[in-house]
């Protein structure tokens, strides 16, 4: 058994993240509006959060203390295993290590010392950053583990039926958490809904048996 875990808005509260990234903005005079727009720009166009294309970004608009404004998000960055959903932990303390891989699509510095500062990694025995879309992936795995039952899990309904149209095996678990910038977005590929790691374990545990 070999499970595979998304990172943003799976295991990490995005939008509580990305609220708070808002705020330091806001005191230097950002709207929150301003922010938003600039931040989806940087992430459309770098592939995911990069900060110094945000701060560059945002100083071509206005002028704003760039060194006591970095201070406060890189103290934002340090501490962000506040934004770890608590059902994670208790999750992959019920599963091997061996068993779990993370799987986070984004090539920026900025993505992996989200991950790095999140304290999750002693949980996995592999993390996989890429810049690569997850059904890419797919089919590396199944060569590398063809006699193992494969799991799935993330909260981006067209992830989920990418790979399931490139990996059919995989059952493939859309995480729909209440509030989440995802949920409510049909899957039409998806093996199950779930709303919380405890779904999760409970549906990998059932097919187990």
């Amino acid at each position: 058994m070999k499970i595979y875990l998304d990172f943003d808005d799976t295991i990490f509260d995005t939008r509580a993240f990305a609220e708070d990234l808002s705020r330091i903005f806001e005191r230097v005079g950002f709207s929150e509006k301003d922010f938003f727009d600039n931040y989806a720009l940087v992430r459309d166009n770098r592939g995911g959060l990069d900060l110094d294309a945000l701060f560059n970004q945002l100083s071509r608009q206005r002028e704003f203390d760039i060194r006591k404004t970095r201070r406060s998000v890189d103290n934002l960055f340090a501490n962000v295993d506040v934004f770890v959903h608590n059902d994670f932990f208790d999750f992959a303390r019920g599963f091997s290590k061996e068993d779990l891989t993370l799987l986070s699509y984004g090539p920026t510095l900025s993505q992996r010392e989200k991950i790095e500062n999140s304290k999750v990694i002693p949980f996995f025995n592999e993390i996989i950053v890429t810049s690569r879309s997850k059904e890419e992936s797919f089919p590396d795995i199944l060569r590398k583990y063809p006699s193992e039952e494969l799991f799935f899990v993330d909260d981006k309904a067209d992830q989920i039926d990418r790979v399931k149209t490139v990996a059919p095996s995989v059952v493939v678990m859309k995480m729909e958490r209440p509030g989440g910038r995802h949920t409510g977005i049909k899957s039409e590929l998806a093996d199950h809904i779930v709303k919380d790691f405890y779904d999760v374990a409970e549906i990998i545990k059932g097919k187990s048996k």
